[in-house]
């Protein structure tokens, strides 16, 4: 029996070795702890230095185009505190770009260059609770230049031909977090951020969207600084781009480092029955867990029976045979080794489900208008249901129909969504229409009304336009825009400083209206080039920049 004793204990000791290497090696395999900063409001900030003595920072002085991304979570809502600013006021008029808090849970985007800004106003932004934020400008885009996304989603536009300028002098201007470049009581942010990117490069909205709850390509140059925030403690905030715009924290103790439960928000259902609804949610590696609450009360005053539900190991939740209405649902991620009951909740989302009298399509607007140059076609719908995507229709008469945009559709969601598309293929004289066509999954289509809108004979000016060629700097490829009055021969080339030509881009006879040309040049050097348009009409010219 001794011996039988010792082969047990020995096995009991292996056991907990077993045991042991087995806690260490996961571990060693965990996600690290997600981490954000947290700004008191009073007198807490992070500075990134603007100097031009060798300091990279101004690098992050953009001019002509960027993208800001970056979590935001606010607790009180003041008149100018910054969540990211580089620039100042002066005389009422901003220059550089800022995000900023305002009052009435709003948020105001500005841009300026001392002698002209423009804004965007955000309104009725949740406190408390995270939202992601995007914030594009291309200045040589011709409409709709300036945009705001939030959580996604386009909210705000404006339109901007602004070369962004920013304060000269010896104060020490520079990228703020958390406060703006004065200092003013007011100026200090009270929430918390994560995940700070900013770009010399115009995000598109799926860019955007895909890159979220994602980690950037680190080695993209156009990506001029990303804050991820999980340096965790001590004054530096590290910044994981190629440039290297490191940091200082300010008045920011460690417990300024906070777990961070960012990249969490509720998604639209795509699948929605008469008794069927799959609750959806944005997924980050960093939870170890999800937490879902559904409530017929958008104040959560009290759940619904069975809810809430923990230890869900997925992004989605299918809820089957559940009594038609409408319902108000939360997630919560839970992050290892920290308190499941103090952890916050996400945003709160509607969803309804899908009744007998529901049609596809609540279509709540549907118009045109006469621009400089252009048609403005625009529709509102108020809820989709299955909806794949939308088909704009043109006809002059009626009868025959041409698709001349597509827009995606959102599935099945009970929210309002704006839709808009340029055409600016239109002749002076006459009267166009246009009708949309919804598409749904299966691939049912419905057919809206029919509207129509003329364009007058003096609408346009009859001599040639030669549009802004965009972008300008520009590599690898431009585009040149240019409105014939009427069709004829046209020639169009590219030139050398020197007057050697480079390119010809077109020796035609083209018809009325508008028309691009690309040029992507190929073994040129970086330079001045000048674009030649011959008519009959005469020669116009624009100076444009290669840059490698």
């Amino acid at each position: 029996y001794e011996r039988s004793s010792h082969t047990i204990k020995a096995m009991t000791t292996g056991k907990r070795l077993f045991i042991m290497m087995l806690f260490a090696f996961m571990n060693a395999f965990a996600a690290p702890l997600p981490y954000c900063l947290s700004f008191n409001g009073v007198d807490q900030y992070v500075h990134v230095s603007n100097t031009l003595a060798g300091n990279p920072g101004y690098t992050l002085q953009m001019q002509t185009r960027f993208t800001i991304e970056l979590w935001f979570k606010v607790q009180t809502f003041t008149d100018g505190a910054a969540l990211i600013n580089n620039g100042w006021e002066t005389g009422g008029i901003f220059a550089g770009y800022g995000i900023f808090t305002a009052d009435s849970n709003r948020l105001l985007i500005r841009i300026g260059n001392g002698l002209a800004e423009q804004h965007l106003r955000l309104d009725s932004i949740p406190a408390n609770t995270w939202h992601h934020l995007a914030v594009t400008y291309n200045r040589f885009r011709r409409d709709d230049n300036l945009l705001a996304y939030l959580n996604g989603n386009l909210v705000q536009k404006a339109d901007c031909y602004l070369n962004l300028g920013y304060p000269a002098g010896s104060t020490p201007y520079g990228l703020f977090l958390g406060r703006s470049a004065d200092t003013d009581e007011n100026s200090y942010f009270d929430g918390m951020l994560d995940d700070v990117r900013i770009w010399n490069a115009v995000r598109s909205k799926p860019e955007i969207r895909n890159a979220m709850n994602a980690v950037p390509d680190t080695l993209k140059t156009t990506l001029l600084l990303w804050y991820s925030f999980n340096d965790g403690s001590g004054n530096t905030l590290s910044d994981g781009s190629a440039y290297q715009h490191h940091g200082q924290l300010i008045n920011m103790p460690d417990d300024a480092w906070q777990p961070s439960y960012a990249h969490l928000m509720t998604l639209p259902c795509n699948d929605v029955g008469f008794r069927r609804i799959a609750l959806n949610w944005s997924f980050s590696p960093s939870f170890d867990s999800y937490t879902v609450d559904l409530s017929t009360d958008p104040d959560f005053a009290s759940s619904a029976d069975g809810f809430p539900l923990e230890n869900i190991r997925t992004s989605y939740y299918v809820l089957d045979d559940i009594e038609p209405g409408t319902y108000y649902y939360r997630v919560r991620g839970h992050i290892e080794g920290q308190d499941k009951e103090n952890e916050p909740w996400s945003d709160i989302r509607s969803v309804s489900t899908v009744t007998d009298a529901a049609t596809p399509i609540v279509l709540a607007d549907f118009g045109a208008v006469r621009g400089k140059d252009h048609l403005l076609v625009f529709w509102r719908t108020e809820s989709q249901v299955e909806n794949a995507c939308f088909l704009l229709q043109r006809s002059e008469d009626q009868q025959e129909w041409e698709t001349v945009a597509q827009r995606d559709g959102a599935g099945t969601i009970q929210e309002s969504i704006s839709y808009h598309v340029y055409d600016r293929h239109i002749l002076p004289g006459k009267t166009y229409y246009y009708r949309l066509t919804d598409i749904s999954y299966s691939g049912e289509s419905t057919v809206s009304p029919v509207i129509g809108i003329s364009v007058p004979e003096n609408a346009f000016s009859a001599e040639i336009t030669l549009g802004e060629p965009y972008p300008n700097p520009f590599n690898p490829r431009i585009a040149i825009p240019l409105r014939l009055p009427s069709g004829g021969k046209i020639d169009v080339r590219v030139f050398s400083m020197d007057g050697r030509c480079v390119e010809v881009l077109c020796e035609d006879i083209l018809a009325s209206g508008w028309h691009t040309f690309f040029w992507e040049p190929a073994g040129l050097p970086s330079g001045i080039y000048l674009l030649r348009v011959h008519s009959a009409e005469g020669v116009l010219t624009s100076r444009i920049h290669y840059i490698k």
